[in-house]
């Protein structure tokens, strides 16, 4: 195999090194004139980072002669997006702001999911876990999220169980944008369901309403995203549910890659145990 013999940071300085190359804008690049002309690589170590980086969904392939590949839209938004405008009322509604920063919210949230959102579900089984820092960020750009759900359903006249993947974006609405209507997107090529979960206070949703989340809420419809903007993270009256996500069937082997990265080894053993009865 081509990159066999080489280390975790040789095989990452390839991938950081083939990204690059290709244009941040969206368009594509020709195989041959990226791997001849700018990497100057050996076509079987060209074609192993490619693969790596198309198992990821980090570039998508595209037309031409000897073919060609692109950045994905979440790629590409990642490089693109920028920073969302300063609002003035927030200097207001901070000096008694009790969660200052995104990671503030993942607890008290995980708590209302787990306790009152998974209640509205049909699940027969579930459990909730929080993954933004556990299991490993190296199988793509924006691949863990913050919250997971795993859940186990039968219903009385369809056969069989059925398992779901439900993850949680949960963003402040400080520096909110669209980027992270695409971090829930992609989250979605491991998970049936994937939603944005976003702060915003009372205080200000009136000057977030008509700008930042009127853009968002049109993406995350186009793309099947769920959107709940929050106003107090402890509270689940407060959780205006603007679009529902839609349910997909992800890729069994990315799914399972998901669960074995990601989530904790009791929450695996537990999933297990499900399907053994």
């Amino acid at each position: 195999m081509p990159l066999t013999g080489k280390s975790h940071q040789e095989i990452t300085n390839l991938e950081n090194a083939f990204l690059e190359a290709v244009p941040d804008d969206g368009s594509s690049i020709g195989n041959k004139r990226l791997r001849d002309e700018i990497l100057k690589w050996d076509s079987n170590i060209y074609l192993a980072v490619r693969k790596r980086l198309l198992d990821t969904g980090t570039l998508t392939v595209g037309k031409g002669k000897g073919g060609s590949v692109r950045r994905t839209p979440v790629e590409q938004a990642a490089v693109l997006a920028e920073p969302a405008e300063p609002i003035e009322a927030i200097a207001a509604v901070e000096a008694h702001q009790p969660y200052p920063d995104e990671a503030s919210l993942y607890d008290p949230m995980l708590v209302v999911i787990r306790d009152r959102w998974t209640l509205d579900q049909p699940f027969d089984q579930v459990l909730v876990e929080k993954t933004d820092r556990g299991g490993r960020r190296a199988d793509g750009i924006w691949t863990r999220p913050d919250i997971t759900v795993a859940a186990m359903t039968s219903y009385t006249f369809v056969p069989g169980r059925h398992f779901d993947i439900v993850t949680f974006e949960i963003k402040h609405y400080r520096g909110l944008n669209v980027t992270a209507v695409y971090e829930a997107l992609a989250h979605r090529r491991s998970a049936t369901r994937s939603y944005l979960l976003v702060y915003v206070p009372d205080d200000l949703l009136e000057q977030l309403e008509s700008s930042t989340l009127s853009e968002i809420i049109e993406e995350a419809s186009r793309h099947g995203i769920g959107l709940i903007i929050a106003g107090d993270p402890t509270d689940f009256d407060s959780w205006d549910i603007r679009e529902d996500a839609t349910r997909t069937s992800p890729d069994p082997a990315r799914m399972n890659t998901f669960i074995r990265n990601q989530l904790s080894e009791g929450t695996k053993d537990q999933i297990v145990r499900w399907f053994r009865v």
